[in-house]
């Protein structure tokens, strides 16, 4: 039985978590400002670190979990004729994300050019419909890529690679 599924699946519902959290505080804070600056800044952040994050999975994670993409250094599979992961309802909710996230990006530089015009409406708007969409995303991807998922089809090696891949392709290593 495979303990790394379970880390593996840990590290990302992890960072999953950290979604969760930073979409909810946009939401609960927006109507509580001392500093519009800042939030704006944050509210950056946020979308800057989701942008990096969907982009990682389509370009890099889910080719390999899909096994469209060859596992570096290992030249056959450990598990003969595994089944096909299918991330493409993923793929095309990122497309959709992305409208989302610009439509945020937008309004933080409108904001910014005069903060006076800052609405927590707005921001509030379009977060629900960023949460709308993200939050059943991500239970989605967590319930297909879960330990029991992950062990039949990839071995506690192929797993190792695939993540260090992945890292060394998210920081650039």
């Amino acid at each position: 039985m495979s303990s790394f599924a379970q880390y593996f699946h840990s590290r990302i519902c992890g960072v999953h978590s950290a979604i969760r959290r930073y979409m909810a505080s946009i939401l609960e804070y927006s109507n509580k400002l001392d500093d519009v600056d800042d939030f704006l800044d944050y509210v950056d952040n946020f979308a800057s670190m989701l942008t990096l994050h969907h982009q990682s999975e389509d370009h890099s994670l889910f080719p390999y979990l899909s096994r469209e993409r060859p596992i570096p250094g290992l030249t056959s599979i450990d598990i003969p004729n595994p089944p096909k992961l299918d991330f493409t309802s993923f793929s095309s909710d990122h497309i959709e994300l992305h409208k989302l996230l610009e439509e945020l990006k937008s309004w933080t530089l409108e904001t910014r050019m005069s903060v006076s015009t800052y609405d927590p409406v707005r921001v509030g708007d379009i977060m629900t419909k960023i949460q709308a969409l993200v939050l059943p995303h991500l239970q989605g991807e967590e319930d297909l890529i879960s330990p029991d998922i992950l062990r039949v089809h990839f071995s506690d090696r192929e797993l190792r690679v695939i993540m260090k891949e992945v890292e060394k392709e998210i920081h650039g290593a």
